[in-house]
């Protein structure tokens, strides 16, 4: 099923999914801040269908973005840092990474502290945006990321396939 269970998300109807013509894994967007308001202003004011974006889930705190992340692969996840609670967008980065090497960390955040940075370098972010940012360059940035996310599933497959023929031919 894709409904997202109740216990993940503050509200199950977050889940917004938007049907497009070819399916990547790649697609698949978390929103993760500890201020609903926030996650439902970006979520109604990105057009996603238009960036490229499969799937888009939301969630309110660490831990039901670790229960989700283990049930859903996701592309890219936009999180927040500071977060009250068990874990923090650090916290969850540096779990997610472990997890799927392959995910994409965008922190937007209103701390400008320079050893939250220096975090987010180290785990390989794609960026580190402050709030307030403009809808349009938060969806530019998605859709960007978005786009290398999906080239590197092609390669992925393409690799799969080359693999396969070559033990075809052996």
């Amino acid at each position: 099923s894709d409904k997202i269970p109740a216990m993940l998300c503050f509200y199950p109807e977050f889940a917004l999914h938007i049907t497009r013509g070819v399916r990547w894994d790649s697609d698949h967007v978390l929103l993760l801040d500890d201020e609903m308001l926030v996650i439902e202003a970006i979520r109604e004011n990105i057009d996603w269908a238009a960036i490229g974006a499969g799937q888009v889930y939301l969630c309110d705190n660490v831990q039901a973005a670790m229960e989700l992340c283990q049930s859903r692969r996701i592309a890219l996840a936009v999180s927040d840092i500071e977060m009250p609670g068990e874990g923090n967008g650090i916290t969850f980065a540096s779990w997610l990474k472990a997890h799927d090497p392959d995910a994409a960390i965008l922190f937007l955040t209103g701390y400008a502290q320079f050893s939250y940075a220096r975090a987010a370098v180290a785990l390989k972010a794609e960026d580190y945006i402050l709030k307030p940012v403009r809808y349009d360059e938060l969806a530019k940035k998605i859709s960007d990321i978005l786009k290398k996310a999906e080239l590197r599933e092609k390669e992925r497959q393409m690799q799969r396939k080359y693999t396969l023929k070559q033990g075809e031919l052996m």
